[in-house]
């Protein structure tokens, strides 16, 4: 059994990377900001191999619970992340993205490695083998999670957004303010979260539809976990709509960003542990 030794080796280096990446937000680019995705990367390639070790392991997707879940969308955070770095004159963006990702993913990776010691949870909340081994489970599962680590960072980005509007309007210089991408940046980059993660979050919808009809011989049946799913999509679609089409920035777009990872939480979590369905034991 290596991969439970692998995820806490990976929890210790990107806790290392937490606090290098909050530290390259309120310095210049040099030395720790370098530092800071050296040990990201690093924590990547740990996640990567302890995912794979726990799959070979269980004989089935590494992440198909719950609890197991967390670890890919903390892997994909990174991924995201680390993909968006400037590849010259990094600046204030990729500095205050690198600090939330790193934190999100140091939170559910955190959160995994704590639940994982519990057998009770972990064998309540297994999928059955025979549904992990469709062929549209890992397709949905995997486009799911990806959105919804895409539409934490586009919420990441709002909440900069209305602190960094609040600190202006009150006309308070302060060393956050200064360090805060501005306010177009901020909003560019919710943008293209959600430009990724709504195509993502399209094709788990369509992919869980055919999995659950060849699973229990209907494409929909209003699950709560569906439903929900549905009610996130048209969430995310209304922003892309007042964005694209009818030019709507900063405050009221970011709000409907505010709403969209709510609805998120309740997709993910919420529906989860606490709505009865044939979703409530699976992420």
């Amino acid at each position: 059994m290596y991969s439970p030794m692998l995820f806490l080796i990976a929890l210790v280096v990107y806790a290392v990377s937490v606090v290098l990446h909050v530290g390259s937000v309120t310095s210049k680019p040099g030395r720790i900001k370098r530092a800071a995705t050296v040990a990201g990367i690093g924590g990547l390639c740990l996640l990567t191999l302890a995912i794979v070790a726990h799959g070979i392991e269980q004989h089935r997707l590494p992440f198909g619970t719950m609890v197991e879940s967390l670890t890919f969308v903390a892997w994909t955070l990174t991924v995201i992340y680390l993909t968006m770095q400037p590849r010259r004159r990094p600046g204030s963006e990729s500095s205050a993205l690198g600090a939330f990702a790193s934190m999100l993913a140091l939170i559910a990776l955190g959160i995994y490695v704590s639940l994982s010691l519990s057998p009770e949870l972990n064998s309540s909340n297994a999928l059955l083998s025979q549904m992990l081994g469709n062929r549209w489970a890992a397709i949905h599962i995997v486009s799911s999670l990806a959105a919804y680590a895409s539409f934490a960072l586009a919420f990441g980005a709002a909440l900069g957004y209305m602190l960094q509007e609040k600190l202006l309007k009150a006309k308070r210089i302060t060393m956050l303010q200064r360090h805060l991408p501005s306010l177009d940046t901020l909003d560019g980059l919710a943008y293209k979260m959600v430009a990724f993660g709504f195509p993502m979050l399209t094709l788990g919808v369509i992919t869980g539809a055919l999995w659950a009809q060849t699973a229990w011989g209907k494409y929909w049946e209003w699950d709560p976990k569906e439903t929900s799913s549905l009610i996130t999509w048209l969430v995310y679609a209304a922003y892309l709509h007042v964005r694209m089409v009818q030019g709507w920035r900063g405050k009221w777009s970011n709000r409907l960003l505010a709403i969209g990872f709510l609805c998120v939480l309740i997709t993910y979590i919420g529906v989860t542990f606490f709505l009865p369905g044939r979703h409530s034991h699976a992420g």
